[in-house]
């Protein structure tokens, strides 16, 4: 098993690999860079994930990344995200009638008590056939 995290901020890396190293996780990298540009060499490199974990920020994933995600054919995708309206727009483009994967769950998760803030984890799956 390994895990590629891909952050936009170095000191994020910095701070991702410090706990990996400290917590002594193996099998773990972290590259400071945009998740589209990565995730298309990866692509372009024959490497394909089982499962592909996005987090991105409140305005939600790229329109590449989205292309690429519909076109890459992983079996399992996991989205975190803070913000409702733009998880819907991206799980239409997902999971919606043209989208290459269906919704198996959504679930809200209530991180910052006391505030409107809510995190949601869906789960989608590739269509079959």
């Amino acid at each position: 098993l390994s895990v590629l995290g891909v952050e936009s901020t170095e000191s994020a890396v910095l701070d991702a690999k410090r706990n990996a190293d400290r917590n002594e996780v193996v099998g773990v990298d972290f590259v400071e860079g945009d998740a589209s540009e990565v995730f298309a060499e990866k692509l372009e490199d024959g490497e394909k994930p089982d499962l592909l974990l996005v987090n991105p920020p409140r305005t939600g994933l790229s329109v590449e990344l989205v292309k690429k995600i519909k076109e890459s054919g992983i079996k399992h995708l996991l989205y975190i995200s803070c913000k409702p309206s733009t998880l819907a727009r991206d799980l239409g483009l997902l999971a919606g009638k043209e989208g290459p994967y269906f919704l198996k769950s959504v679930r809200p998760v209530e991180m910052l008590p006391q505030t409107s803030h809510i995190e949601s984890i869906a789960v989608l799956d590739l269509k079959e056939g």
